[in-house]
C-alpha cells in the first residue's frame, strides 16, 4: 500500500540523518585518537554509517509491519483489506461460480490469491497474483491460475480489476471483474469479506457449504440448491446447477 511505502521511506530518511549524526561523532572519535585514518578514510566510514543507519531502520520498519497485523490495520485505516473474501462471479447476470479470494501482506504491497468452485461445489481452479497495483480504492493484478485437476491441468493468465466500496472503517465489500486471457471471456465479481470469528472458523472447516451460506447470508447472489447426498437428481436438475439457474424440485410446474 502506498501509506506504508511512504512510511517506510521516512523510516529509511530518519535512518539516514541518524547516520549523519553518528557518522560526525565517529570521525570525531577517529580524528581525537590520531588513529591512522586518511581524509579519504574517513569519508568512507562516515558514508558506511548513513547507509547502514537508512537500511537497517529500513528493514526494521518492513519487518514490523510484515509481522504485525494490528500496527498494518492501525497505519492502514480505511484500507486495511487484507483476510478472506467470498465472491461470486457473474457472466451475462448469471452467476457462474463462487470462490475464496485471500489478500495477504507482501512487503508493503499485497498478495491476492483464491480457489474457484462451480455452483454445484466441484473445484474450479485456484489462481496467485503475480504484479498488484493498488490505486485506492482500486486493485488491479494480473494473475496466473490453474483449471481442472491433477490429470486435467489447464494453466492459463488473467487480469483482474476491483474496487473497494468505502465506509466508516475497513471495506467489507468490493465488486469488479476478472478476464481469462486465454479465452477471451470477462466475469463480473461481487465480495464480501469474511468476519473473523464464526465465519472464519466455518470456512477453515466446511468450505464450499459455507462459502454458499455466506453468499446467501450477505445477498451476493441466489445461487441454485445442491442436492443432499443420497437425494434423486435428474440430468436436467444437474443441467441447470452447473449453468447458475435455480433448481425445480420434481413434481412443480
Amino acid at each position: 500500500m502506498k501509506r506504508l511505502a511512504l512510511i517506510v521511506r521516512v523510516a529509511a530518511v530518519c535512518g539516514g540523518t541518524l547516520g549523519l549524526v553518528l557518522s560526525n561523532y565517529a570521525t570525531n572519535w577517529l580524528s581525537s585518537y590520531k588513529l591512522p585514518f586518511s581524509p579519504p578514510a574517513l569519508a568512507l566510514v562516515a558514508l558506511a554509517i548513513v547507509v547502514i543507519s537508512a537500511e537497517a531502520l529500513k528493514e526494521t520498519s518492513e519487518l514490523l509491519f510484515s509481522n504485525m497485523r494490528p500496527l498494518r490495520r492501525l497505519v492502514l485505516g480505511r484500507q486495511y483489506v487484507e483476510g478472506s473474501w467470498i465472491d461470486v462471479a457473474y457472466a451475462g447476470g448469471k452467476p457462474v461460480s463462487i470462490g475464496i479470494i485471500r489478500i495477504e501482506p507482501d512487503g508493503t504491497g499485497v498478495r491476492i490469491s483464491g480457489e474457484l468452485f462451480n455452483l454445484n461445489g466441484s473445484p474450479r481452479g485456484t489462481f496467485r497474483s503475480e504484479i498488484a497495483e493498488i490505486s485506492w480504492p482500486t486493485i488491479r493484478y494480473k494473475y496466473s491460475a490453474v483449471r481442472g485437476d491433477a490429470s486435467e491441468r489447464d494453466d492459463f493468465q488473467g487480469y483482474a480489476e476491483f474496487q473497494f466500496s468505502e465506509r466508516d472503517g475497513c471495506p467489507i465489500r468490493f465488486q469488479g471483474y476478472y478476464c481469462d486471457l486465454l479465452q477471451g471471456v470477462r466475469s463480473d465479481l461481487r465480495a464480501v469479506r469474511i468476519q473473523l470469528g464464526d465465519e472464519e472458523d466455518k470456512l477453515l472447516n466446511e468450505r464450499v457449504p459455507a462459502v454458499r451460506e455466506i453468499a446467501h447470508k450477505y445477498k451476493l447472489a441466489d445461487l441454485p440448491v445442491i442436492p443432499e447426498p443420497g437425494e434423486n437428481t435428474n440430468e436436467d436438475n444437474v443441467r441447470q446447477l452447473s449453468q447458475g439457474l435455480k433448481r425445480t424440485p420434481e413434481g412443480t410446474a
